[in-house]
């Protein structure tokens, strides 16, 4: 039985014909602008509080974090990635875009081949200023971004109806949705992943299933997902993995030393996203296609 109440919630998607798609050309010719190499952007996302997203995020992170894989974390709601991370810093990615400092000042070491970008006040500046901010963040990000092999965004689900995600967030090669199981919250998921599909059709979008007892609850969350999206959107969804509930998470800082059932779970999804962007194709990720368009091309969308 679906976890959903009933169909209503899942009318089509309208008339879509309209709506702004980059071309394949646009996007290669926007990365050659950028020479982007090998860099892999991930958005993190979830309708939901509680379900552990920015220690989702900052976990992964640390475990993609290595000699040969330099990784940023961007926080765009506020402190809380750094407070699970044990840090703080002193100056917002705003700053930079105004020119009152370089970005190397307002970056913060996450550790080792790990660096962290404050943005929360950007992001409400993009909210009010888009098309300026698309151009300075090509102008003061773009460099930086371009030569991490991962950056992860603990990314806001904007309000409007428009576009879900920030300018910046728009960046991203990937989407990861951290849902939990039950109809209020898998209805607002499936939403979520409609205006995803309205505004960033060629994005690939992976799920993660957090609060739940078993592996095997937390697949069925994700086949009722995976079961509506398909046949009311049109959209496939794929499986990165779930979050078991893990009371030494609980107001501890994450470490990439920790041991505990989360800490294994999120070290399963980052090898899953290493094999994802390697072209590995791991059987529980589903792929059928991997090196998707980037939206990098977001940052200068006035271009060309």
């Amino acid at each position: 039985m679906s976890d959903f109440a009933d169909d209503e919630d899942f009318g089509e998607l309208g008339n879509l014909d309209n709506r702004p798609v980059w071309s394949h050309d646009q996007a290669a010719g926007l990365r050659n602008l950028f020479k982007v190499k090998q860099s892999t952007g991930i958005a993190f996302m979830s309708t939901a509080a509680d379900v552990g997203k920015t220690r989702l995020v900052a976990r992964i992170g640390l475990a993609l974090a290595s000699p040969q894989s330099s990784t940023l974390l961007i926080d765009e709601l506020g402190t809380d990635l750094f407070s699970v991370l044990g840090t703080g810093f002193r100056f917002d990615l705003v700053k930079a875009l105004n020119g009152d400092l370089s970005l190397e000042q307002v970056l913060v070491s996450g550790g080792e081949h790990l660096k962290l970008l404050p943005a929360a006040k950007a992001v409400a500046q993009f909210a009010l200023q888009e098309n300026e901010g698309r151009r300075r963040l090509g102008q003061i990000l773009a460099p930086t971004w371009r030569n991490q092999s991962f950056v992860l965004v603990d990314a806001q689900v904007m309000p409007s109806a428009g576009h879900p995600l920030s300018i910046l967030s728009r960046a991203v090669n990937y989407v990861v949705l951290v849902v939990m199981g039950g109809v209020p919250a898998m209805t607002s998921s499936f939403q979520l992943v409609k205006r995803l599909a309205a505004t960033m059709p060629n994005t690939q979008i992976q799920v993660i299933v957090s609060r739940c007892r078993s592996e095997d609850d937390a697949l069925t969350v994700y086949a009722n997902l995976a079961a509506a999206t398909a046949q009311h959107l049109g959209v496939e969804i794929h499986w990165l993995g779930w979050l078991p509930a893990d009371t030494s998470w609980r107001g501890a800082t994450v470490s990439a030393h920790g041991c505990g059932l989360a800490d294994q779970a999120c070290e399963t999804m980052a090898s899953a996203l290493r094999r994802m962007v390697s072209g590995q194709q791991g059987g529980e990720l589903g792929l059928s296609s991997l090196g998707m368009e980037s939206e990098l091309g977001g940052f200068s969308a006035g271009l060309g």
